[in-house]
């Protein structure tokens, strides 16, 4: 009874422990998106999104204002905010990411681009954007001429 107890306790832990190890770090980009997204259901789309861009010094409180209102506008016309989703980080060498999230909406979703720079000094968000119009981009992915059976050889 004792070695049924070992053999079933052994790879118990030995699957726990590996578990550990294979959780992926998160990127210091993705964290402060999650920041943002802490705050944004409370604080609102405008000032969420206005704090964000206003971190980076070169991009004027004016243009991050504009930015945050329209974004204010648009949301406040999609019904209750549900959540978000992370779809996609990329990089290109060491010192810029792209994040691309799915927001959640009760009436349809948001796809929100962020993109970060690292010059050297620590990452800071380089441009904001957000789409309405992206489910279409699902639609031109099954399109018979996009199917890999009917992709021809180089």
């Amino acid at each position: 009874m004792k070695s049924t107890w070992t053999l079933i306790l052994i790879p118990f832990l030995m699957l726990t422990s590996c578990k550990h190890l294979m959780k992926k770090e998160i990127s210091e980009p993705e964290k402060v998106v999650l920041k943002l997204f802490e705050t944004y259901p409370t604080d609102g789309p405008r000032k969420a999104i206005g704090t964000l861009m206003r971190s980076n010094k070169y991009i004027s409180e004016q243009i991050a204002d504009t930015v945050a209102t329209k974004l204010e506008r648009l949301t406040s016309g999609l019904g209750s905010y549900e959540g978000y989703e992370k779809i996609r980080e990329r990089t290109y060498g060491e010192g810029i990411t792209l994040l691309t999230y799915i927001v959640k909406y009760s009436r349809q979703p948001l796809r929100f681009n962020f993109k970060f720079y690292q010059p050297g000094t620590g990452w800071t968000i380089q441009n904001f954007s957000y789409e309405v119009e992206f489910l279409n981009e699902l639609d031109e992915s099954i399109r018979p001429y996009r199917l890999r059976e009917n992709l021809e050889d180089d």
